[in-house]
């Protein structure tokens, strides 16, 4: 049932002071509370601050409504309002554009971000759920041994293995002895996100570099390979400044960083073994080998045109200033040599694909998979994602202990590219399904 659009009055249902906000809000909680179940298409790509489709369902229907309608039931229903035209000039993910659009609106959106126009665009476009699995399969055979094998290792028996996460360091040069610090805020690897459920941490010892796993306070700690005692809770950088490991003086680590982008360095890993086990342990000669001829390979593709390499550079603002002072100027700075040859070849062979529908939505997957991949992202720890996202701090923060993740992935992987597959094909099912009718 459509509800006539009211002709003998200028009011409409949301200009009432007993709107339905109690329901609404109670949409909104569930929406919110189980987003991996409810995620409409149009958040296919991650965006800021998303709003949620209930509340704009909501305020639609609200909006145009006469006042004796009754929202609870309206909500349920099938509309077909084709005479009232939407305009959203700063769209963002598109929540007011694809919410309009299931009511039957005709709908314009705009965006200075040409991330939104093209997600957005992607989105409400000729999606195909087997289409696009079809060209994943293709995206596979094509590159996913190369990149998984960029994440191959060998755990502490010295068995294969591929790797989940390698740990990086931030260094910056002592100004007084040209040592080059390990910027360390603490020597704790990892921890559980529910430590009263799993009390056991994993550190790094200062003295050897053996990462190992203790069961008690952190700050009292000796090493099972060296006998070293150390406080793991403390690291040599705190704050603006940072102890040199070397002569002990202590300096500013952004003077320090001088005019380019920070090194950093590698000093572990977490695996997964054979038997399906996880294993942290610090970082090998093979480990570091491994990433050097990495950088060699990258060189040579960007040299033969097979990977082409990030050009903008960022502009000063409030958002990009903090990592501009860490001369990460350009958007490339912001990943290392392995992240730029793996996530290079994905996008090679995306654009490859012939399929031009599906190319358009794994280009944007391809798109979300970076704010994962790269110098900006920390570790979280056990018992939740792993991945702490670039812009979880809402600016652009660089880490002093980055995490690289396995940019395809493997079982028991955060942050890579095929789980937003499975997101996006999974979003696309929730809107078919679960439209109002």
């Amino acid at each position: 049932m459509t509800i006539p659009m009211t002709t003998t009055t200028d009011d409409h249902l949301i200009e009432l002071d007993d709107f339905a906000f109690e329901f609404l809000s109670e949409l909104a909680e569930r929406e919110s509370w189980r987003k991996e179940i409810h995620r409409p298409i149009y958040h296919v790509h991650k965006w800021w601050a998303q709003r949620l489709g209930s509340v704009f369902r909501g305020l639609l229907l609200g909006a145009v409504l006469p006042p004796e309608a009754d929202l609870r039931t309206a909500f349920y229903q099938q509309h077909s309002l084709a005479n009232i035209s939407v305009l959203d000039p700063f769209m963002g993910s598109g929540t007011t554009i694809g919410e309009a659009h299931k009511l039957g609106m005709t709908v314009l959106g705009r965006d200075i971000n040409p991330v939104a126009t093209r997600s957005v665009r992607t989105a409400m476009g000729p999606l195909d759920r087997r289409r696009i699995l079809t060209a994943y399969n293709a995206l596979s055979e094509n590159v996913e041994q190369r990149i998984r094998a960029l994440f191959q290792s060998t755990d502490r028996r010295g068995l294969p293995c591929e790797v989940l996460y390698y740990f990086w360091v931030m260094q910056a040069r002592c100004p007084d002895c040209a040592t080059m610090v390990d910027l360390f805020p603490s020597h704790i690897v990892a921890r559980n996100a529910n430590p009263k459920r799993k009390s056991h941490v994993q550190v790094r010892c200062p003295a050897c570099a053996d990462i190992f796993q203790i069961l008690r306070s952190a700050d009292n700690v000796t090493c099972v390979s060296c006998d070293f005692q150390f406080d793991a809770t403390k690291g040599n950088a705190a704050g603006a400044k940072a102890t040199c490991t070397g002569c002990k003086s202590s300096f500013l680590i952004l003077s320090a960083v001088g005019d380019t982008r920070p090194h950093f360095r590698i000093f572990g890993k977490l695996v997964l073994r054979g038997d399906r086990r996880k294993e942290y342990l610090p970082v090998s000669d093979d480990d570091l080998a491994s990433y050097c001829r990495c950088s060699a390979t990258l060189e040579a593709e960007v040299k033969a045109g097979r990977i082409t390499l990030p050009s903008l550079c960022l502009t000063d603002g409030h958002n990009t200033r903090q990592a501009m002072n860490y001369n990460f100027l350009r958007w490339a700075d912001f990943f290392n040599d392995r992240q730029l040859l793996a996530l290079g070849w994905l996008r090679h062979a995306i654009l490859d694909l012939e399929d031009v529908d599906a190319r358009g939505a794994l280009l944007t997957l391809f798109s979300g998979a970076l704010e994962f991949n790269n110098l900006f992202t920390s570790y979280k720890g056990e018992g939740t994602g792993a991945v702490r996202h670039m812009f979880s701090h809402h600016i652009l923060k660089p880490e002093r202990m980055p995490i690289e993740a396995n940019v395809w992935g493997c079982p028991r992987a955060r942050a890579a590219f095929p789980i937003y597959l499975g997101a996006a094909c999974s979003a696309r099912l929730n809107t078919e399904m679960r439209q109002p009718s």
